[in-house]
């Protein structure tokens, strides 16, 4: 397991900004999350989500920080307030750091999850000292392949009945990050 702490300050570009998630943040999480297209692509993702949902994760998320086992951000627009997406990665099974997102409806087709993506992967692969990242995604998962392509992801490996949806297996694609591709990047 890392050390993992978050960045100080949160992770920005100047038009994204990445941060743990705080309490604050529970009505946009809840409005995100409470979409059926999101729960269709997110098998843990509870489905209605409500504001019990929404505070579990942040409690987990700090937790997770505290112990250095993984890490959470919620993802903001840097010229205005409030919570759009989230990022998180964790110690994987297939080695390295597993990485997943979501985006809220409202917030899709802007690029915001490529930039927040890119800053996390290079704060990941550099300071974090994590030595890879990987994305699991459903091949019919279009938004997901171009976010994870456009953020310098290359896909691997097609893994048959590799994800349990809510009790159905499904396939993914395997996405990975080595830290050659942000030093290049």
């Amino acid at each position: 397991m890392l050390p993992l702490a978050p960045p100080d300050p949160p992770l920005t570009d100047g038009v994204v900004r990445v941060r743990p998630p705080v309490l604050a943040d529970v009505a946009a999480i809840v409005a995100a999350c409470d979409d059926p297209e999101m729960a269709r692509w997110l098998p843990r993702l509870p489905s209605p989500y409500g504001p019990r949902d929404a505070e579990t994760w942040i409690a987990g998320a700090a937790t997770w920080w505290a112990e250095g086992s993984a890490a959470t951000f919620v993802l903001e627009d840097a010229m205005r307030d409030g919570v759009v997406g989230a990022l998180s990665f964790e110690p994987s099974d297939r080695g390295g750091m597993e990485i997943g997102w979501w985006l809220a409806p409202s917030a899709r087709g802007a690029g915001r999850m490529t930039r927040a993506l890119r800053l996390v992967a290079t704060w990941a692969l550099g300071p974090a000292g994590v030595g890879s990242l990987h994305a699991l995604i459903r091949p019919e998962n279009a938004p997901s392949i171009a976010v994870a392509e456009r953020a310098g992801f290359r896909r691997t490996a097609l893994l048959r009945d590799a994800l349990d949806d809510r009790g159905t297996r499904r396939d993914v694609y395997v996405y990975e990050l080595p830290p050659a591709a942000v030093a290049s990047g």
